[in-house]
């Protein structure tokens, strides 16, 4: 999944059933034409890292659970259930007024629980510039020589991208690959995987 920070609102997509069969028959003709792949979610981080000179860089504490928020908003709505007995600040009340419930809630709730893993890679501004030993230098996140972080939970596949170049995203996914698991269930990775397809295709015409 990839999620962007940006303003929120909601949306309403009401979909027809002329809409679901087309949809439907894209899937299927994409599911024909594909081979299934294995390649994993740490291979396709070694990709991402080789070929875009991505850095690895620290997380802000205060980002860092922002993103685990999303991840159990995300892949574990049932923890949310039950309510915390730690409080927000008044800061943080005001910080996050706009959001859900559900987030406030999941920014409350342990993350020592979840032993979850976190990872963020700055991509540069120049990459071709760069020279190949940088690549292996951490980097913080004020580095004005960056403006484009991908962020990502390494137990449950998350992914959020903030700047980064659609193409790039649609690069890792197609490089992945599915499952043959992904396409016979249709799930949201083979969805992603052949809507990055069709914009590539289109690109190319």
């Amino acid at each position: 999944m990839i999620e962007a920070d940006g303003p929120i609102a909601t949306f309403v997509c009401v979909q027809t059933e002329e809409m679901r069969k087309k949809q439907e028959a894209f899937l299927n003709e994409v599911a024909k034409s594909v081979k299934p792949s294995e390649r994993t979610f740490e291979q396709m981080l070694a990709y991402f890292i080789e070929t875009y000179h991505a850095v690895p860089t620290n997380l802000p504490k205060e980002r860092m659970r922002e993103i685990k928020a999303n991840v159990i908003v995300n892949y574990f709505p049932e923890l949310l259930q039950e309510d915390r007995e730690k409080e927000l600040t008044p800061e943080e009340k005001q910080h996050y007024r706009r959001r859900s419930d559900s987030f406030i809630r999941a920014l409350k709730y342990p993350e020592e629980e979840l032993d979850l893993e976190f990872r963020a890679f700055l991509i540069p501004q120049k990459t071709k510039e760069k020279k190949k030993n940088q690549r292996a230098t951490a980097a913080q996140l004020t580095n004005s020589n960056y403006e484009s972080i991908l962020e990502v939970e390494m137990k449950t596949e998350y992914m959020s991208a903030m700047n980064v170049e659609e193409s790039i995203l649609d690069d890792l996914c197609i490089w992945r690959g599915v499952t043959q698991k992904d396409m016979d269930e249709k799930s949201p990775r083979f969805v992603e995987y052949a809507e990055a397809l069709k914009r590539l295709n289109g690109n190319k015409k």
